[in-house]
């Protein structure tokens, strides 16, 4: 008897397309710069300024074994000031860092005069 394992497969295909579009949905994205590294505590704080309030404002992020580092840096890699793009969610225990890429500085920033 010939078994058709096509429906199934289907159904787990569109699960599992259906739960990724969920997590990306609840990630958040964060530009800022490198505040403070706290190893211990697998912490990093990210300073950023608010997109309407133009004001610094500080995030607490949480590291743990399932945050990604891109181009094999990791927590104790980062420095203050280090400009990084962060994608975060929200948990019960507060912020975690999913990913974190460190964002290339290319030459000097010109000086514009207006």
């Amino acid at each position: 008897m010939k078994q058709n394992f096509a429906f199934p497969a289907f159904l787990t295909l569109i699960f599992l397309v259906t739960f990724m579009d969920a997590r990306a949905a609840s990630l958040k994205i964060v530009d800022g710069r490198v505040a403070e590294v706290r190893s211990k505590e697998r912490e990093l704080v990210l300073a950023y300024r608010h997109p309407v309030t133009r004001r610094e404002e500080k995030l607490v992020l949480q590291v743990d074994q399932g945050t990604g580092f891109y181009e094999g840096v990791h927590l104790e890699d980062l420095r203050p000031e280090q400009p990084v793009s962060v994608d975060y969610e929200e948990g019960p225990s507060g912020l975690k860092a999913v990913r974190v890429r460190q964002v290339p500085i290319r030459g000097i920033p010109k000086e514009i005069h207006l």
